[in-house]
């Protein structure tokens, strides 16, 4: 039996057991009895449910946020009542899905990873723009934590959230340094984690954009998802942003996923089946909540695609 790491009880008064055992890379057996309690402002709970860790979140992380609203974000940060089911077991997709549709995972303190948003190009989806661009700290208002608020005032990472990783250091100062930290999980169950120093291997094209009327032209600069592409070996991730490891809480090992400073800062592509707890609503932005199927008591089906193909394009 191993227990959960230190910084994680401390922070977020967990009391928790934890036993974790996987048979290979693509199945992570095992049983995780995980009894949580609230922390004294009820930010997060966890516990198991059957096949599930049940993460409950009112999305009010402990470590400090930028301001809200702010100029390149008009929206407030609220209190929300957040429910998601995280497989113990991932089952692995016969491809990778996309993640258009989902919120990708969810942190160890109740906030979302969402890393895409609903900028385009005159209302291109293939040109959809990100959040977090070289040189432009306060795109969309995100702040140090490389987050921004949603309309409905849901916080949610896009990137590493460095608030969070220094708090989990308190107790820890090499943690995420030496060794992969452990930071959350995807909605397909396959844990994500964050280390110093590990690159991923998407790269700016060093081609210019079509221009008008098939795009908008222009040099690369990381504005859209399509000034990035996948070049083998030339990171330390594949092209999901994850690999196979071994880790303190997977000592069997199990697949993956990494944040990283360089895009795709967080994954694109499930290489599980996403539980649908995670599903957005068919319409505006992530409402998740008990019942129903998926947030808001719809969700569509995740899409399965066939690597390597350029993320952005549907």
């Amino acid at each position: 039996m191993q227990s959960i790491p230190s910084p994680l009880i401390a922070l977020y008064c967990f009391s928790a057991v934890v036993s974790l055992a996987h048979s290979d890379h693509e199945h992570a057996a095992g049983t995780t009895d995980i009894m949580a309690h609230a922390s004294d402002l009820g930010a997060v709970s966890m516990s198991t449910v059957g096949n599930y860790r049940v993460i409950e979140s009112k999305d009010l992380p402990q470590h400090e946020t930028g301001k809200f609203p702010n100029r390149g974000n008009p929206n407030a940060i609220t209190e929300q009542r957040l429910y998601f089911r995280v497989p113990l077991t991932p089952t692995r997709a016969e491809r990778p899905i996309d993640y258009d549709g989902y919120v990708f995972g969810v942190a160890v303190n109740g906030v979302p990873f969402d890393p895409g948003t609903a900028g385009t190009w005159q209302n291109n989806r293939e040109w959809r723009e990100e959040a977090i661009v070289e040189g432009k700290p306060m795109r969309l208002g995100v702040d140090q934590n490389n987050a921004h608020v949603q309309p409905n005032g849901m916080y949610h990472y896009h990137g590493i959230p460095w608030g969070l990783i220094n708090d989990l250091r308190k107790n820890n100062p090499k943690a995420g340094v030496d060794e992969p930290l452990l930071i959350g999980w995807a909605a397909d169950g396959y844990p994500i984690y964050f280390q110093e120093g590990v690159q991923s291997s998407w790269r700016l094209k060093t081609s210019k954009r079509e221009t008008q009327p098939n795009g908008p032209g222009g040099e690369r600069d990381g504005l859209y998802t399509r000034d990035y592409e996948y070049v083998d070996d030339s990171g330390d991730l594949d092209w999901l942003n994850g690999r196979y490891g071994i880790t303190d809480e997977y000592p069997d090992g199990t697949y993956q996923y990494y944040v990283t400073e360089g895009f795709p800062f967080v994954a694109r592509y499930f290489l599980g089946q996403p539980n649908e707890s995670f599903a957005k609503p068919r319409q505006g932005q992530v409402s998740h909540g008990r019942g129903g199927r998926g947030p808001g008591g719809a969700g569509p089906e995740g899409r399965p695609i066939g690597p390597p193909v350029p993320l952005g394009v549907r």
